[in-house]
């Protein structure tokens, strides 16, 4: 068996249980997160934790690299972060992400995100130098801070979704950086009725969105 769903009390209690009966290290095998699981009101509504694990040898070699240069990287800055793959839904969209989740989130972080973003790169940079390919790039994210602002992209997309088909008006969203500004463009790619463009230059550009 290479690939296994587990559930826990608590994601490292899954992967635990996953890595026992796959008789593997958690170096040989890639972890997805499905569901952190949470806590119910009085022993109520409780929901466990459940976590994908696959072993490396049927993982998708940039997914293999890129474990291997941050676990590189996290032992360079003597870090004992954990390293997992989650894979965020949200409606139409879904992103298979890597996930550091550790005591040293903030260092990782960074100021708005900049250290994290330079992290992004620089992995994406060896993979492709590994690779000798230009689209084998991964996504990274720390203690959840990627994965919140996606769920905010997709709750602002939605509810501009609304009032651009309520008013039948072009409507400007506020300037924002280029990783905002292409996940908003995702999310109305395939849209029937509402086009998305990006206006202007530099920190004053902007997605527009408009009636076909």
């Amino acid at each position: 068996m290479r690939v296994i769903e587990t559930t826990g009390k608590t994601i490292e209690e899954a992967i635990d249980i996953a890595l026992v009966e796959l008789n593997a290290s958690r170096e040989e095998v890639e972890i997805k997160v499905i569901s952190r699981g949470k806590s119910g009101l009085l022993g109520f509504g409780n929901e466990e934790a459940k976590v994908k694990v696959e072993k490396k040898s049927d993982v998708s070699e940039n997914i293999q690299i890129a474990y291997e240069i941050l676990r590189n990287i996290l032992g360079f800055l003597e870090s004992d972060m954990t390293i997992t793959t989650k894979l965020i839904n949200n409606d139409k969209i879904s992103d298979s992400i890597i996930s550091l989740d550790g005591e040293d989130a903030a260092l990782i972080i960074g100021r708005r995100g900049e250290t994290l973003r330079s992290l992004q790169y620089l992995t994406n940079l060896m993979i492709q130098k590994k690779l000798n390919k230009r689209d084998q790039l991964v996504s990274l994210d720390v203690e959840g801070y990627i994965e919140k602002k996606l769920n905010n992209l997709f709750q602002l997309s939605k509810k501009m979704e609304s009032k651009v088909l309520k008013t039948k008006k072009k409507v400007a969203l506020d300037p924002m950086p280029s990783f905002d500004r292409r996940y908003v463009h995702r999310y109305f790619s395939d849209h029937k009725k509402i086009v998305s463009e990006s206006e202007d230059y530099g920190r004053d550009r902007h997605v527009v969105l408009k009636l076909k």
